[in-house]
């Protein structure tokens, strides 16, 4: 005889539902825990898949193996499902700190966080690298930015102070527990910060086996126009960094992922909106005086108003 066949219906089914439960829950080392923390940290597992009991963790286990599977389509490596070496070894890798998806995202390469409402963006440098010279940080910043401007249709123009769209700085970035932050970006009181480690030994001429300047500023940049990550190796979005290749320009899915973003974007703007708003009077008087003075030497000229300027300039700009 069974053992189900000597309990009564009410028992039989808490037994079972017992065994579900078993079934149901993984249990996770102290030591594996962290993985799952690392899958729900950048987006492959939601937090209500885990369970806290007395000192133990569980997590579903449905859940965390299409969640494995997610991240290892992701970052390239056989999709085991499996809490595996190569999977262990790719999540103690230096990265980004920004999510790669969200639970239910439908899949596309690249992914969008936002964008902004305008085709000119303006910037400043903050504070500078304790271990690069502030010309060399200047170009590189530049490249950065330039690099994204072509495929986006976005110009950028850095200021030396004043309010600005943008800000990058340097500063110190506690390290995970097991891996480097090269960088992030985040928003602060309508501006968006772009922080780069000044505790990272950084490489400029792109010898492999050190983290890259550029390679790393460019990446933040997407972030800062509103490029989530992709899954597509070689891009400058892709989140995982491999110090051994070294990336010179945008790949073809980081175009398209910056194009999807601004191609509707109509506004359109230009460098000298602002000083042209806050100086207009005395530009319209200046202009006029010359006006006079060329009128008197060639004949006459339309009046300020009637000049034929690109009209959204004014109508629609910053």
């Amino acid at each position: 005889m069974t053992v189900a066949s000597k309990m009564g219906p009410l028992t039989q089914y808490l037994f079972l539902a017992c065994l579900i439960n078993i079934s149901y829950a993984l249990y996770l080392s102290s030591h594996d825990s962290k993985y799952a923390g690392y899958l729900i940290k950048y987006g492959y597992l939601r937090r209500s898949s885990l369970r806290r009991q007395g000192g133990s963790t569980n997590v579903d286990d449905e859940d965390f193996s299409n969640a494995l599977s997610n991240f290892q389509n992701y970052v390239q490596i056989p999709a085991s499902g499996q809490l595996d070496d190569a999977t262990k070894n790719m999540m103690t890798r230096d990265r980004c700190q920004a999510k790669d998806t969200s639970v239910g995202m439908r899949r596309r390469r690249y992914t969008t966080i936002g964008n902004w409402p305008k085709k000119h963006l303006t910037y400043k440098i903050t504070q500078y690298s304790s271990k690069i010279s502030q010309q060399e940080v200047d170009s590189i910043i530049f490249l950065a930015f330039s690099v994204w401007s072509d495929p986006s249709g976005i110009t950028v123009t850095k200021r030396k102070g004043g309010r600005t769209d943008m800000e990058v700085r340097f500063d110190s970035i506690a390290p995970r527990a097991d891996a480097h932050i090269y960088g992030n970006t985040n928003s602060r009181h309508k501006t968006t910060v772009i922080t780069l480690n000044d505790g990272i030994d950084w490489s400029q001429d792109f010898s492999t086996g050190l983290p890259n300047l550029f390679q790393t500023a460019s990446h933040e940049v997407g972030h800062a126009l509103g490029l989530g990550h992709t899954e597509v190796v070689g891009a400058m979005m892709y989140p995982v960094y491999d110090l051994g290749i070294k990336i010179f320009g945008l790949h073809d899915d980081d175009k398209r992922g910056v194009e999807d973003i601004y191609s509707n974007v109509k506004t359109v703007s230009y460098p000298g909106r602002f000083i042209y708003k806050k100086n207009r009077n005395n530009i319209e008087s200046t202009f006029n005086n010359f006006k006079d003075r060329i009128t008197n030497s060639f004949g006459p000229m339309p009046d300020f108003e009637n000049v034929n300027l690109p009209t959204e300039f004014f109508e629609n700009g910053f």
